[in-house]
């Protein structure tokens, strides 16, 4: 099997059958690295845009170990790291930041990977926000003060954290980190 093989086959198929047919692609074991990759990519596009967060970070995680160039992999781990933070997976998220910090040789490159993670963290906090999941975003903002980031960027995620803890009556947090601020 190739690409233009498998490209045909899936412009015919709706988005679980491409999931079935990759997936016993996967499982052939008669691809190519190449062919192998793109067969992941793929897949793990199809499992975000169906919300399966999970399994699409897994994929691009294993993709990110067989691919061809440094950038290709830094990328992926990027992309995996920040569909770990999206599934609630904070452990995976960090190891796979790392991974892609390893990676960079220079201080704009790390600058770049520390910026998408703090982003992807960010976002999700104001996801779980907007659907009244404090206790999750919580976890995240504090999580986000050990980060490495600017400073102002710092103080406007310990005021969201004194509106968190004040909501849910974390009294002790609340006046520790006021006396912070």
């Amino acid at each position: 099997m190739d690409k233009r093989e498998i490209e045909t086959k899936l412009k015919t198929c709706g988005d679980y059958v491409k999931m079935d047919y990759l997936s016993r692609c996967l499982k052939s074991g008669k691809l190519d690295l190449d062919t192998k990759k793109f067969v992941m990519v793929r897949l793990s596009g199809i499992y975000e845009s169906r919300r399966m967060f999970f399994d699409a970070a897994n994929l691009l995680l294993n993709a990110a170990e067989i691919s061809a160039t440094e950038q290709s992999r830094l990328n992926d781990y990027v992309k995996s790291g920040e569909l770990f933070i999206r599934c609630g997976r904070d452990k995976e998220a960090e190891t796979t930041f790392n991974k892609a910090l390893s990676l960079c040789k220079d201080e704009k490159r790390k600058d770049i990977v520390k910026s998408a993670k703090i982003g992807a963290m960010i976002g999700q906090a104001r996801v779980y926000l907007n659907k009244g999941k404090k206790r999750y975003a919580l976890r995240l903002y504090e999580s986000l003060l050990e980060c490495d980031m600017d400073s102002e960027i710092k103080e406007k995620i310990k005021e969201r954290l004194l509106e968190i803890y004040e909501q849910l009556g974390m009294v002790r947090e609340y006046m520790l980190l006021k006396k912070d601020i």
